[in-house]
């Protein structure tokens, strides 16, 4: 995949992201004060039940002076399951809300290595389960909730949509019918979809505790592989979905997006999917305020997705 010529001399300085480093990064996160500094939005803190009872916490923003019942959006966000949301991942959930006229709920899943599968994927549908049976509450819509992921995140919300029925998933349930709370509509971002060929293996080495035991990596890509290769379950169950994805992404290949839109065309499923030529990964809005101080991460021929999954949604759902 084409990676522009003048970033090789930083790749050879760049070291592998060890355990160590990613525990005294995950010491040190927390959400960015200008999440609560925004005139236009007002942002709740709540806790809810997770995977076995466990509390995580959820941020529901919400635009001033919107009309309830809203639509709604789940926001899930990346950081290859070991990193929680950076700024501009906020910066995006902020921005979806205000422009979109929406609640977003963003909820701050637990990360391997401490938490690997199925930890994510429970808080996350515990999430989603809670916001559905608290709508009245939430002045949520019931019919018009979507979920949005980026890159693993993207794997998040797409495993949602493809194992909502399975039972290592809703066993979490307890008193929800996995039918009630299936999302009305999705959107991916760069998802992390495939564990194969074209897989990001940092991601899928976090996710399945693969870091630092070979054999039990040898043991988990043979029994795991196909679960969390999404493309291989997609059903004619999975709702509309809204894909977008960068030609030169070299870290979660264009093809993750291929084959999970592929995998939705032969189930059946209405989908709609952009390829934009230019651009590395994780762009967000692709512009300034979420570039992070990178110029290549402004890309004013992506800044055009929200629109375009916004148009999608309004048809879809």
């Amino acid at each position: 995949y084409p990676i522009k010529k003048e970033f090789f001399p930083f790749s050879l300085f760049a070291p592998p992201i060890s355990e160590g480093f990613v525990r005294l990064a995950q010491k040190h996160m927390k959400p960015p004060r200008f999440l609560w500094k925004d005139p236009q939005l007002q942002v709740e803190t709540l806790s809810i039940p997770g995977w076995q009872g466990d509390e995580i916490t959820l941020y529901v923003l919400s635009p001033e002076g919107i009309e309830t019942p809203a639509p709604c959006f789940l926001h899930l966000h990346g950081g290859g399951f070991v990193f929680e949301g950076s700024n501009s991942h906020y910066r995006l959930a902020m921005t979806l809300a205000k422009e979109a006229r929406c609640k977003v709920v963003y909820p701050v899943y637990r990360l391997a290595p401490d938490h690997p599968l199925p930890i994510p994927h429970e808080d996350c549908y515990a999430a989603l389960c809670w916001v559905h049976a608290h709508t009245d509450m939430l002045g949520i819509d019931p019919e018009r909730i979507a979920i949005a992921g980026f890159s693993a995140g993207g794997h998040l919300a797409a495993s949602l949509c493809v194992n909502y029925k399975k039972e290592w998933l809703s066993s979490y349930l307890n008193n929800c019918a996995p039918e009630e709370i299936m999302p009305n509509a999705c959107v991916l971002s760069y998802p992390v979809i495939t564990s194969g060929e074209f897989g990001h293996q940092g991601s899928f080495e976090n996710l399945l505790g693969m870091q630092s035991d070979a054999d039990k990596a040898k043991k988990y890509k043979q029994d795991l592989v196909e679960l969390v290769t999404l493309d291989r379950h997609v059903t004619e169950d999975c709702p509309p979905t809204f894909l977008w994805h960068t030609y030169e992404d070299s870290s979660v290949p264009v093809e993750n997006s291929l084959l999970y839109l592929t995998s939705l065309i032969d189930k059946g499923v209405l989908a709609e999917f952009h390829m934009f030529p230019f651009g590395g990964h994780g762009l967000a809005l692709a512009n300034e305020e979420t570039a992070a101080g990178n110029e290549y991460n402004i890309q004013p021929d992506c800044q055009c997705w929200p629109e375009m999954a916004a148009k999608f949604l309004d048809k879809a759902m």
